[in-house]
């Protein structure tokens, strides 16, 4: 039986990213928080209100100058720190740095194939080249590692199995492409999947042990509509209710609102509190 709180939080630090991805809902969040004691007030904040762990997306995390401070000070507050990247800025060198305060990465791979990456708009056809390269580094450091795939009409009838054993991760999640209004509608209706086909690619790549013993977790449209807690760049509130963004102009206002933001039977459901025994 699942209880009520929601511990996990989504502060998308940035939209700035180096990639085009044609299925991409972050976009036009709103301005950055660059000042190092306005980003503490609101990690404290984020703590005050019962947020445990912390996850770093954007846009492309890795191009906020104050990136690595974020990771360190949350972690000396306490929070379970994770960050979702491209990669594309991630190396030996940035990977030993931030290791010391980070303890979950999330990589974006959507295919095997480099072509698919790049028709997506994600790297410049060397992709999955850099992924493989950067992967031990991360292993190496006694960083968690979960691998992100966005399902589209491009991939969803990809056998992805032997790529994922390969990075061996301790978590893999799979994403039906979301269309959000105003954010990536005009681009996502001729790749976005419908049911038959995202269960197509469920059907092809359930059959796998990770690392961590669980299976994939497979995200519907449905899973993720209210089920993530999500603030941008400002630490304003971010609702995907009804397919769409709504930025609103505020914080987070206690505890209370949590409930009118987030669906928790749905957070629960996809696993939201997943770290917890990881």
């Amino acid at each position: 039986m699942y209880d009520k709180h929601v511990r996990s939080i989504n502060w998308h630090i940035t939209d700035r990213c180096n990639c085009n991805c044609i299925f991409c809902f972050a976009r036009n969040l709103g301005e950055e928080i660059t000042d190092i004691e306005e980003a503490v007030k609101l990690l404290e904040y984020l703590k005050s209100i019962g947020m445990q762990r912390i996850n770093f997306a954007g846009g492309e995390p890795m191009l906020h100058p104050l990136i690595f401070d974020l990771v360190k000070i949350a972690k000396e507050m306490g929070f379970v720190t994770s960050i979702v990247s491209n990669g594309y800025y991630l190396n030996q060198e940035s990977i030993k740095k931030i290791s010391l305060w980070l303890d979950w990465i999330g990589l974006s791979v959507d295919s095997c194939c480099e072509e698919v990456q790049f028709s997506l708009g994600r790297g410049n056809g060397d992709h999955i080249r850099h992924i493989r390269e950067i992967v031990p580094y991360i292993h190496e450091n006694g960083i968690k590692l979960k691998i992100n795939t966005v399902v589209t009409k491009l991939n969803f009838r990809e056998d992805m199995k032997p790529l994922i054993k390969e990075l061996n991760p301790i978590r893999w999640k799979i994403l039906q492409a979301l269309p959000i209004k105003g954010q990536n509608d005009k681009n996502i209706q001729n790749i976005q999947v419908s049911g038959i086909e995202f269960d197509q690619f469920i059907k092809t790549n359930k059959d796998i042990v990770l690392s961590s013993g669980d299976s994939p977790v497979f995200e519907t449209n449905d899973d993720m509509v209210d089920s993530y807690l999500m603030i941008g760049p400002n630490g304003s509130v971010i609702k995907n209710s009804n397919m769409e963004h709504a930025v609103e102009d505020m914080r987070i206002n206690g505890i209370e609102e949590i409930d009118s933001i987030v669906d928790w039977k749905k957070y629960h459901q996809r696993g939201g509190d997943h770290w917890i025994s990881q």
